[in-house]
């Protein structure tokens, strides 16, 4: 991607990249220009560089992911920023001096405090390389431009963006304010030029005319010219409030050299603009006319700008080196020495012109050829952005699905948890229904006569009742045993202990009273007598032998009577 960027700013297609780089050892080098002050053997490809607003000092954004601080009094470095994990695409200086704002490749914003070279903000908000920055006149805000299509405004105190502005159909390669603040521009490959309105957010102007990718753009100091660059080889200057082109600066014998760098000098008259072919060339904006060309470079120049003063002139590029023009001096390439050709022939002359017709068929032949390749480019840069997007939403929902999956193994292990504790509790609830139908089948003895400690009492099923006839009856555990016989004096002394005294009185009457027949009630079954000692309004009660005789007994009590009967034991006591 670096290298697609690479040819990208040199104005190359990508099937030029391998013939570009086999000529770079062989460029033809150009006589240096005598307005060049000095030369920087800064030692790493540059791509951008800013001015701090006393003219002191200069920052560049580099190859290697750092940026450095030069002094131009002492032409030393004072200050090295470490900090980016991707090259440096470019550089400012905030107005007051306290800052340096950087944009890289790796996606991110950097704000450095300028004096101490310490990084106070790292801003995220980009989905693809950051290509350009600027400071707003207030030094409060910044402004982004990213190869996601997309624009950035930021308060540089803040992490996150104040508005995202969406428009461009393609990189965002420079971006500008306005002065005011209220403006701001965007240069694209698109082949457009985008005025936004800072405070909404929304397009104003759509400046057409360049043919090729926008490369540039910096404001007038008046705020009312807005100046681009183009690998199309112009420089065009804009009426942003008319919407309208105003000039466009173009060599007379083009040689393709693409535009990379533009800035208006403070007298808003005149700009400078570095070019792909190594020359810096100054322009008139209200002749049209080119001024001067300055020579040194032998590498694309990426970054230009101008002192506070308009003394001086820096500008650097992809030779490792930055040098420093004094602009006021600078010469035209018409003033350069020349060699006069002595007069030809009529047949050279017309030999001449068949050449220049052969030329010109070339250069038009290329110049398609170079359009072509642009439009190449363009659809490979698409591809790639979408490819980039794709993998970060693939990236995004794997993440997505791996916290689902963490949740659902969390709730898994809760259920596998609570089927255990489940399990458990049923058989604990097993075990006690085993244990209650045991105490249902094996009910506790009293000490009631038996000698083996168990006494004859009828056996009910659980919550179930004896029947008249002797069957049990079945409970609520289907569960049921027959009841054995009962001594007939044992029912007859647990009969008088119920009935008490009076009782005992009440049936001795209504046996004199009953005659003969009464008998047949004293020899009833032991469940008949039970029975008989229910609920009031129940049938006339029959008593037994022994109760007849407790009856004789009255002031004797029923606990000696029933204690005196033969084979029966004294009952416990009551509250035993």
């Amino acid at each position: 991607r670096l290298d697609l960027h690479s040819a990208i700013r040199r104005g190359m297609s990508v099937s030029a990249m391998g013939s570009a780089a086999a000529d770079r050892g062989t460029r033809q080098r150009g006589r240096e220009s005598k307005e060049q002050i000095c030369c920087f053997q800064v030692g790493r490809e540059m791509n951008a560089v800013a001015p701090s607003p006393d003219g002191r000092r200069v920052v560049f954004g580099l190859q290697d992911h750092t940026l450095q601080v030069w002094d131009l009094e002492v032409q030393a470095v004072t200050h090295v920023l470490r900090g980016h994990k991707n090259c440096v695409n470019h550089v400012a200086y905030s107005p007051d001096g306290a800052r340096v704002a950087s944009a890289s490749a790796d996606k991110t914003l950097k704000v450095w405090n300028a004096s101490d070279g310490r990084c106070e903000a790292t801003l995220h908000g980009h989905m693809l390389s950051v290509s350009a920055v600027a400071f707003s006149d207030d030094a409060l805000h910044l402004a982004s431009g990213s190869w996601d299509k997309t624009l950035c405004i930021w308060n540089i105190d803040k992490d996150d963006p104040l508005r995202v502005l969406h428009g461009h159909s393609d990189w965002v390669h420079g971006v500008a304010w306005a002065p005011g603040c209220q403006r701001l521009a965007s240069a694209s490959s698109d082949h457009t030029v985008r005025v936004w309105s800072a405070t909404s957010g929304t397009v104003e102007q759509v400046l057409v005319g360049h043919l090729q990718t926008v490369s540039c753009l910096n404001f007038a100091p008046d705020g009312i010219s807005l100046v681009s660059g183009s690998l199309d080889s112009t420089v065009r200057v804009w009426k942003p409030r008319e919407n309208s082109l105003s000039v466009c600066l173009q060599r007379e014998s083009s040689d393709g050299a693409s535009v990379h760098a533009v800035v208006v000098m403070p007298d808003g008259v005149r700009l400078v603009a570095g070019y792909s072919d190594g020359r810096l060339r100054l322009w008139n904006m209200t002749t049209r006319k080119q001024e001067a060309a300055l020579l040194g470079h032998t590498e694309p120049i990426l970054g230009v700008c101008v002192l506070a003063d308009a003394s001086a002139a820096v500008s650097c590029g992809h030779d490792q080196t930055a040098r420093v023009w004094q602009v006021p001096g600078a010469r035209t390439e018409a003033s350069l020495p020349a060699n006069i050709p002595p007069a030809e022939s009529p047949v050279a002359q017309a030999g001449a012109r068949d050449n220049i017709g052969s030329v010109a068929t070339s250069f038009r032949a290329l110049h398609d050829q170079l359009r072509s390749s642009e439009d190449a480019n363009q659809r490979l840069r698409q591809r790639l952005t979408e490819a980039q997007t794709e993998i970060e939403q693939n990236t995004w929902r794997r993440q997505h699905h791996e916290q689902s999956m963490s949740e659902h193994q969390r709730k898994l292990t809760d259920y596998k948890e609570l089927i255990g504790n489940l399990a458990v509790e049923k058989d604990r609830l097993e075990k006690s229904v085993d244990e209650m139908r045991q105490e249902a089948k094996s009910p506790p003895a009293f000490l009631l006569g038996n000698p083996g400690g168990a006494v004859d009492l009828p056996v009910y099923s659980v919550l179930g009742f004896a029947s008249a006839g002797g069957a049990p009856t079945r409970g609520p555990l289907n569960e049921a045993t027959a009841a054995p016989p009962i001594n007939a004096d044992l029912s007859a002394a647990i009969a008088a202990m119920k009935l008490g005294p009076a009782g005992s009185r009440r049936s001795a009457n209504s046996s004199k009273g009953a005659g003969p027949s009464s008998r047949g009630f004293m020899d009833q079954t032991p469940a008949t007598v039970l029975r008989a000692h229910g609920r009031a309004g129940s049938p006339p009660r029959a008593y037994s032998q022994a109760e007849a005789a407790q009856q004789k007994l009255r002031g004797t009590g029923a606990m000696r009577a029933s204690a005196s009967l033969p084979g029966c034991k004294a009952p416990a006591p009551l509250a035993a």
